[in-house]
């Protein structure tokens, strides 16, 4: 498994607290609240990085549909 920038790990930790604490995983809006980015695009984007490296399993289809394969 590839290894992952700062940015990248701080987005999984972040996604694997939210799904601990609320039991659902977050929205790309929430989750980019969340880490403090101005944009969704940028969250869209490292999203898409953690899934290629095979951290996390998406559906595109539905916003909630997350699941974290991997921890660092």
């Amino acid at each position: 498994m590839e290894t992952l920038t700062k940015r990248q790990g701080e987005v999984l930790v972040a996604i694997d607290g939210f799904i601990k604490s609320h039991q659902y995983p977050p929205t790309v809006k929430e989750l980019s609240i969340l880490m403090g980015f101005a944009s969704t695009s940028t969250t869209h984007s490292l999203l898409i990085q953690l899934e290629k490296k095979g951290y996390i399993h998406r559906e595109e289809s539905k916003p909630r549909a997350m699941k974290v394969l991997c921890q660092t």
